[in-house]
């Protein structure tokens, strides 16, 4: 029987308050040190064949590891991710289990906010229907020039933040959207959780041509 895997954590030193997971409360598979989160019967092609219930799954899949993160630091893994069977599930946690310490006493304290940078939209020029002539070309003129300051503006100012990220947040990972939005990634320690916040008000501030969001700590799914 194919075993749903969550998340591999340290062997928790007091009982844990397991979630509802995607059909069923989630629980612990023990290795030695290391302990991994599953749920039985999790029939994956049945939700890869419905997409209202895949979509249920995914958010039912993040939000089982977010209640899990808020008392335990862990290594989440993608949804879908399945064992053939509890043994070789077992098997692998014994024979990662150097590894998955490691990663999980680098991540201990630490959580992952996602900064979204959302392009403002540009200025609008209307040129008038009565304008005529030179005036119109020259209001045609003016038009791509807004234009072009906007762009150049909102530009400098993309540069500016992925700087700002980069000199105070190394380890962060940008990603560029099709619509010309971006997220980048951050792997910050929560005690410096208001810290991160007052740099974020800043770049806002300091960006007007953005629309800046972070959200708040999640588990380290892009860093593990």
């Amino acid at each position: 029987m194919e075993v749903y895997t969550y998340a591999f954590l340290k062997t928790p030193p007091v009982e844990l308050e397991l979630p509802l997971g995607i059909g069923q409360l989630v629980q612990l598979v023990p290795g030695k040190q290391i302990c991994a989160v599953v749920e039985l019967d999790v029939d994956i092609n049945r939700l890869q064949g419905d997409d209202a219930l895949l979509v249920q799954a995914i958010v039912a899949h993040d939000r089982t590891l977010g209640e899990l993160f808020q008392q335990q630091c862990l290594l989440p893994l993608r949804f879908g991710t399945l064992f053939r069977s509890l043994q070789a599930l077992q098997e692998h946690l014994v024979t990662r289990e150097a590894e998955y310490l490691e990663k999980l006493d680098r991540f201990v304290g630490y959580g992952e906010y996602i900064l979204k940078c959302l392009p403002c939209p540009e200025p609008e020029f209307e040129i008038s229907t009565e304008v005529r002539g030179k005036a119109y070309l020259l209001a045609k003129k003016q038009r791509y020039q807004a234009t072009q300051a906007f762009q150049n503006e909102q530009s400098a100012q993309w540069d500016w933040i992925r700087g700002q990220v980069t000199q105070w947040y190394p380890q962060a990972i940008a990603s560029d959207l099709e619509d010309q939005s971006h997220r980048i990634f951050l792997l910050v320690h929560k005690q410096e959780e208001a810290l991160l916040y007052e740099r974020f008000q800043e770049w806002q501030q300091t960006c007007s041509a953005w629309e800046l969001q972070l959200g708040d700590a999640l588990p380290p799914y892009h860093f593990v």
